[in-house]
This record gives structure tokens, C-alpha cells and sequence, in this order.
């Protein structure tokens, strides 16, 4: 992926290259967008599952694309809102504020439907991550060439100084470098909790097993 974006860069230019990834990180800002309101705020209430929730149809002259009948919910419409109006305001401004909510929403939209199956592909996935880091970090410009050069929330930014004057006040961390990591934290939360779900339902705690949804057990997750 890395390597893909260097090339374009190099040979597409790195204003085509910019656009079509803040194009593409406004489409999937819409569901990962529905994700989080969904989970963390009120606004969840307003689920496109929800019988009273009310079907806009979008108008198209077949009224149908690929045989279904498309429609959005009150939901569906308040995350495409939230998903343009960021897009809108990092396209206007690219304020490093801006890039980092985009890079947040997207980093927690991977976290979550990102899975390994074992932990021993999750210890590969991190010793290629670490060869990753020597070669292409270090040993080459491709990193500091794709970071540079495409204005897009692939990387979190921070403020080196109170006033910042140009991109040079600013740290940056890759998502790749959150996001990897994470997929195993995640896996070692996932394996807490089975340990835990199988220990109550041996011991017949049905009744317990709901509230060890929100508390149970973490050592694994806590010790990676």
C-alpha cells in the first residue's frame, strides 16, 4: 500500500493522488461515522434498523441500483452530514484538527472490523510491521515522501509549538503504526473476554453473563 502511493505520487502527481484519497476517506467516513454515533453518542437512537425510523428514497431514474431498492434512514442522513461537513471544512482548511478526526474516525472504523484469527498471525503480522518500519522508514524516502506529500488523514498530526507557522511545527504519526498494533491489543481484549464468557457459562452464572459485557476480567489486554 505504502509503496503504491509513492509510486503515485511519483509519476501521477501528488495533487491527483491528495484528492482521491480525501474523496475516499469522505465515502468511508459515512459508515464509520454510523459506527461511532451509533455507539457513543444518542444520537444511536436514530439506527437505520429502527422501526420507526423513517426511509428516504433516493430518486435515480431506474429507482434501483444493482436490483435493490436504495433508501436512507434519519441515521444514514446524519452521518453522511457529519461525514461531508468534515470533509468539507479539511478540504477548505486542512487544519491539522481537521486531519486528525478524519484519522481517528477512520483508525476506530478499522479497529473494529479488522479481525486475526490467531495470535500467532497477529505475532507475523508485528514482526513484518517491524522489518516494514527498518526498511521503508528508514532505509528509504518512501515514508517521508508519501507523508509529506499527500495532503489526506493518512497520519495523525501534532503541534510541536503553540503557534504553528508551516507543516514543519508539526509531528506526524501513521495510522498504519496505530492501527496494526491495535488489530492485536484488540485480539487480546476479544480473548479475555471469550476466557471469561466460557468460565461463566461452565459455572451456569447465566445471570452474571450479561453484566460481564461491561466488566470482565482483562489481563491479557492489559499486559499487551
Amino acid at each position: 500500500m505504502l509503496f503504491s502511493l509513492y509510486i503515485l505520487v511519483k509519476y501521477a502527481g501528488k495533487d491527483i493522488v491528495s484528492a482521491f484519497m480525501i474523496g475516499y476517506f469522505m465515502l468511508i467516513g459515512m459508515d464509520s461515522f454510523k459506527g461511532i454515533l451509533n455507539n457513543y453518542t444518542f444520537i444511536g437512537k436514530y439506527k437505520e434498523d429502527d422501526p420507526e425510523s423513517i426511509k428516504y428514497p433516493i430518486l435515480f431514474k431506474d429507482k434501483k441500483i444493482f436490483g435493490n431498492d436504495v433508501s436512507l434512514s434519519k441515521f444514514d442522513l446524519i452521518c453522511l452530514a457529519c461525514s461531508i461537513v468534515c470533509g468539507l471544512l479539511y478540504v477548505a482548511t486542512h487544519h491539522w484538527i481537521t486531519n486528525n478526526i478524519l484519522g481517528i474516525i477512520f483508525t476506530l472504523f478499522a479497529l473494529e472490523n479488522m479481525f486475526l484469527s490467531n495470535f500467532k498471525v497477529g505475532a507475523i503480522m508485528l514482526c513484518g510491521l517491524f522489518f516494514y518500519d527498518i526498511f521503508w522508514v528508514f532505509g528509504t524516502d518512501v515514508m517521508e515522501t508519501v507523508a509529506k506529500n499527500i495532503n489526506g488523514p493518512i497520519k495523525l498530526l501534532f503541534p510541536r509549538k503553540v503557534v504553528i507557522e508551516s507543516n514543519k511545527d508539526l509531528s506526524l504519526l501513521g495510522l498504519g503504526d496505530i492501527i496494526i498494533p491495535g488489530i492485536f491489543i484488540a485480539l487480546c481484549l476479544r480473548y479475555d473476554f471469550l476466557k471469561a464468557f466460557n468460565k461463566k457459562t461452565k459455572n451456569r452464572t447465566y445471570g452474571a453473563v450479561n453484566e460481564m459485557f461491561q466488566r470482565f476480567p482483562k489481563p491479557y489486554f492489559w499486559a499487551c
